[in-house]
């Protein structure tokens, strides 16, 4: 008798049990059915504890059909006595066959749950459609389920569709992948930082084998030191790790972007002693004896870290500089790890912190509490440095301090600079100023003036100077093959010899020279109008006013000489009122006394008069001749 089992997708007829001997054609019909079951019921999950008393009936009662099956295909019973067994028909339970086929336990025979699955959700077509087109665009910008529920609203009365509830939206979004929903309130980088698979980390054996270094803003306004009143700002902090002993080998605090001084003196504080400098703040020198010459130091990829003269300088002392990949940032995990949990936290419980957002900067009120200076906070910095290395480390079950000390005067000692290496080095990382110029006046830099009793015979001649950012009151410079100390003998604006403050003090804004006040920028103006309209002014133009400026200069003079006292009396008009007889005689007379004289006063008849005159007001006009 042939025996007939259902493999899913196509129906195999089987003569024997030893395998197949004839295979008919595909039932669509079948595929369908299983298809459609396949997609309800899926794969079972296995029992837990928390699993209830429904879930343990309907795992038995899939190890009850494994059973059957298992025993049919063993051929102990025949299909209508598996079928009888399972209480279900000839052709279910070949389907139930089917579906066992190629299992290994019977999660695959466990009947589904009943209802509607969790969190699914039933929404026409064009609602739904509607909903994810929201989502997309208008989810990232409100960053909330009720923004994507109201451009629903507008957008479903536009359409003309039904307006989806506000819990059936809040479903949908949350039904969407969480990454996706991070990326967009967060970004794609904070995205990748959370979710992103990373089971790599840096395996090393020594210290200061692997050094990481860094930047960031400090989440603390700074006070000017004479001023407590007048906030400079927010410094940027630069920090240097071990990766072997996690100890923080130095720090550097600056009021400008890190730029290559930063990572001069960072760098500096990382190879030599910190005596002389926690000697400087008040601080015991004993609280800080890590030092060395790093073999490796691993930074970011920013202008400063990337120069070739950092690296060249870097490899004469054998120091080799890497970048870690852009946009990979858990390959300076350990830096970042330093600068976010430890460096913030400590800020954060200053006076004027701006907290870790613009959000509780409003409630902190950093303006009004600030009152840390650039000194303070460098003292608090190295004693919060010292309270970290004397904690035990989750990484490395100790303290970093002691992991520290455990390799002093071993195989695997820090690198220690020579004595007599040091100067050059630190006048290697020195910023620089190349072909600076003597003057007879000496070196003009950072607005002061530096000499040296050898310049005088080297004017004019350009030379290399490098300077200490902690101290601009001297640089050095190199001349004929040696290092020169040049002390600053002219600081005109009295500025800070701090190179950090002194950059601050020179971007504040202020009047620069040959800026004009408001008069005299009125009177500028009023300047600039009158020659524009001389040289607009035709040469005609120009003799008609000046014909027009005599003339009413002239008559303004005889206006002022008719009212001088002690004018000569045949020289002034008559004021008294006169018959038109005796004018006319009167001007005869005139005319007869004055013929050939003109308008010409005889000088010599007034000087002879007895009368005094006033000399001074005497002016004479011919205005007959012409």
């Amino acid at each position: 008798m042939t025996d007939l089992k259902v493999g899913y997708g196509f129906v195999a007829i089987y003569l024997d049990w030893d395998g197949y001997s004839q295979m008919e054609n595909s039932m669509t019909e079948s595929i369908d059915i299983l298809d459609e079951h396949k997609t309800e019921v899926g794969l079972a999950q296995a029992l837990t504890e928390l699993s209830d008393v429904r879930e343990v009936a309907r795992h038995s009662s899939g190890s009850d059909r494994f059973d059957v099956v298992n025993q049919y295909w063993d051929g102990f019973i025949s299909p209508e006595e598996g079928s009888t067994s399972l209480g279900v028909s000839r052709s279910q339970f070949f389907r139930i066959c089917a579906k066992a086929r190629g299992s290994v336990n019977y999660l695959q025979l466990v009947i589904g749950k009943p209802g509607r699955k969790p969190d699914q959700i039933v929404l026409p077509y064009e609602v739904a459609r509607m909903i994810e087109e929201m989502y997309f665009e208008h989810y990232p910008k409100a960053k909330s389920f009720a923004g994507v529920w109201d451009a629903c609203q507008s957008e479903g009365d536009r359409r003309g569709i039904k307006r989806p509830t506000y819990y059936s939206v809040c479903r949908w979004i949350k039904q969407r992948p969480e990454k996706e929903r991070y990326e967009m309130l967060m970004g794609k980088e904070a995205a990748e930082q959370r979710y992103a698979y990373r089971p790599g980390y840096k395996t090393t054996t020594r210290p200061l084998e692997w050094v990481q270094i860094d930047h960031t803003p400090a989440d603390v306004l700074i006070v000017d030191s004479k001023d407590r009143t007048r906030i400079i700002g927010r410094p940027y902090l630069s920090f240097a790790i071990c990766l072997h002993t996690r100890v923080v080998l130095g720090f550097y605090v600056s009021f400008l972007h890190p730029s290559a001084v930063t990572v001069a003196k960072l760098l500096e504080t990382c190879v030599f002693p910190k005596d002389e400098l926690l000697k400087g703040w008040g601080l015991r020198p004993e609280i800080w004896p890590m030092h060395g010459l790093p073999e490796v130091i691993h930074t970011d990829n920013a202008k400063e870290f990337v120069s070739q003269v950092f690296e060249l300088n870097a490899k004469d002392y054998g120091i080799k500089v890497l970048q870690r990949p852009i946009g990979e940032k858990h390959f300076g995990g350990h830096i970042e790890s330093l600068i976010g949990k430890k460096t913030k936290k400590l800020l954060h419980a200053l006076p004027g912190t701006t907290g870790a957002n613009t959000v509780e900067r409003k409630r902190l009120e950093s303006e009004n509490k600030a009152s840390i200076t650039i000194e303070r906070l460098r003292r608090i910095i190295a004693l919060g440095i010292h309270a970290y290395h004397e904690t035990k480390h989750s990484e490395l079950n100790d303290t970093p301090a002691k992991i520290w000390a455990k390799y002093q005067g071993g195989d695997h000692s820090p690198r220690v600079l020579l004595e007599h290496k040091k100067k050059a080095f630190r006048y290697c990382f020195y910023p620089e100023r190349p072909r600076k110029l003597i003057t007879p006046s000496g070196i003009e830099l950072f607005r002061r003036f530096y000499n040296h009793v050898k310049f005088e015979s080297h004017v004019r001649e350009k030379v290399l100077v490098k300077f200490d950012p902690y101290d601009v009151s001297y640089v050095m410079v190199q001349l004929a093959g040696k290092w020169l100390r040049a002390e600053c003998t002219r600081n005109p604006f009295e500025r800070s010899n701090d190179y950090e403050r002194y950059r601050w003090e020179r971007q504040q804004k202020g009047d620069r020279n040959g800026t004009t006040s408001e008069e005299g920028a009125r009177s500028r103006a009023q300047l600039n109008e009158e020659v524009a309209e001389e040289k607009n002014l035709t040469s005609q133009a120009k003799r008609k006013r000046k014909r027009e400026v005599g003339v009413a200069d002239y008559k303004m003079e005889n206006q002022r000489l008719d009212k001088s006292p002690g004018y000569p009396s045949d020289i002034t008009e008559h004021t008294q009122p006169v018959s038109r007889s005796k004018k006319k005689s009167h001007t005869k007379q005139k005319l007869k006394s004055s013929k050939g004289q003109g308008n010409v006063i005889d000088i010599n008849t007034v000087i002879n008069r007895s009368r005094k005159t006033d000399d001074e007001d005497f002016v004479i006009y011919d205005m007959d001749r012409r």
